[in-house]
Parts: C-alpha cells; sequence; structure tokens
C-alpha cells in the first residue's frame, strides 16, 4: 500500500495526499484524525496541491488516457481536466492569488516549466534549460517560480519571471532531488540520496541536518506545515509507504 505526496491545507488543519488504499491511487484527506475520499476511479490521481482559499486542489492523473492536469472543488466535489493530453502534464502548483497554475510539461520535448491560467487558458512555457524533481514554488509575490535544473554534479535551484525573462541560480548549496521552501521562503529544505533531510538558507549559508532515518527507508517529497513548525515527507519501505511528520527543531 502507498500512501503518499501529503499537502499541508493553507490554515494547516488538514493534509490532502494520494493513496492506493482503495484499489485505485485516488486523492484523500486527512482532516481531524479522520480520513475522506475525495477521488474515485482508475488512472490514478496523484500530487494534489491546495488553492489558497482551500476550497479547491489541483494534481494530476491519468484517468482521462493520458498524463493531465484536473482540479477538484472540494464543496462540489466538480472535477475539471484543464490540460488536454499534450504530452506529459505533472506537479501543478497555484499562484499565490488563486488565478494561474504552474505545472511540468514535456509536450514542447524535454520537461519544462508552463504556466496557465486556473480555467486552462492561457497555456504558456516558461523554461528551455529542463526541470527535473516534482516540486515548482510560486515566490510569494507571484512574480517568479523555483524550479530544479539537472546540470552539473548537482541539481541547481533556479528561479524564473513569469513574465519570461530568463531564469537565474539561487545561492544554496544542497541541491538534492526533492526541495521545499519555507513560509517566509528563507530556507530551502532537501532531500539527499533519498535519506537525509537537510535546510539551507535560500540566499546562500551552511545547511543543517533535519532528519535521518537510521534504516534503509526511502525519504521523498518534503514540506513545511504554512507555520513552519512540523515537515510532512514520504517514507518508502520494501512492501509500501506512508505520508509522516516531523517537528522542526
Amino acid at each position: 500500500r502507498e500512501n503518499s505526496r501529503g499537502a499541508w491545507s493553507p490554515d494547516g488543519t488538514q493534509i490532502a495526499f494520494n493513496s492506493d488504499r482503495g484499489g485505485s491511487m485516488n486523492l484523500w484527506l486527512w482532516s481531524a484524525g479522520k480520513l475522506r475520499q475525495l477521488t474515485r476511479g482508475s488512472g490514478g490521481d496523484y500530487q494534489p496541491s491546495w488553492s489558497p482559499d482551500g476550497q479547491a486542489l489541483v494534481f494530476f492523473s491519468g484517468r482521462g488516457g493520458a498524463t493531465d492536469i484536473w482540479t477538484l472543488h472540494l464543496k462540489t466535489e466538480e472535477l475539471k481536466r484543464l490540460t488536454n493530453g499534450e504530452g506529459l502534464n505533472i506537479n501543478p502548483f497555484f499562484s499565490p492569488d488563486g488565478r494561474r497554475i504552474a505545472f511540468e510539461s514535456d509536450r514542447d520535448g524535454g520537461l519544462e516549466v508552463w504556466i496557465m491560467n486556473v480555467d486552462g487558458s492561457g497555456v504558456r512555457q516558461l523554461t528551455t534549460i529542463g526541470v527535473i524533481g516534482h516540486f515548482l514554488r510560486w515566490s510569494r509575490d507571484g512574480q517568479h517560480i523555483y524550479f530544479r535544473c539537472p546540470t552539473g554534479a548537482k541539481a541547481r535551484t533556479m528561479m524564473v519571471a513569469v513574465d519570461g525573462c530568463e531564469g537565474r541560480e539561487t545561492a544554496e548549496v544542497i541541491g538534492g532531488a526533492h526541495m521545499s521552501l519555507s513560509p517566509d521562503q528563507s530556507m530551502i529544505m532537501d532531500v539527499v540520496t533519498h535519506r537525509t533531510l537537510w535546510v539551507s538558507p535560500l540566499n546562500g549559508g551552511s545547511p543543517r541536518k533535519v532528519f535521518e532515518f537510521s534504516d534503509d527507508s526511502r525519504i521523498d517529497y518534503p514540506v513545511w506545515s504554512p507555520d513552519g513548525r512540523w515537515i510532512l515527507f514520504d517514507r518508502f519501505v520494501p512492501h509500501g509507504g506512508d505520508v509522516w511528520m516531523v517537528e522542526e527543531a
């Protein structure tokens, strides 16, 4: 069984995640110790991300026969497909104002950063240098997007302006496979060799180890809570995976 890719609600009281506990990979919600299944059907639903108002989730899914971006309105349970089978479309995230969605797509060749309006219109490519990992992050003002670029001995964290200006590299030093930004965007968290969580200043400085399992567990997809006190991450073992939480020191 796999439970993975947990995402905090904006108020920090709920966690959305994907799970195959019902037979197919679907979206679930944890709230006040109770679980609620949000989506049903085959094809696989992955990596939910919350709208800023907490009313909707955006995720990627193979339910339409191709890997596309979908939204789910939590109150009405309305599903809407935003992309239409042009290549692989994955890892979507709402902008801070909820009006746009950043995502990764290989529709033009390699996997790159794209954006679109929340209704699926206005699709536009932002990068041409490649992207790896499963996390894009918007800047707090909604003017830039952070992503990982696969160059050199380690992945580099880059920042690209949504107006299409050329991306520039940040100063952080770890460069692991998966990253997350702190709520105030002063720190960046990395998973190194899928075993250790590290935190380092985004603008440069000494990294600090946060957590490491002593066994052969695989760690992926870390994300800070909205108040910065907790970190969600996936812990995978040979027979499955679960979403874990550790307090930030």
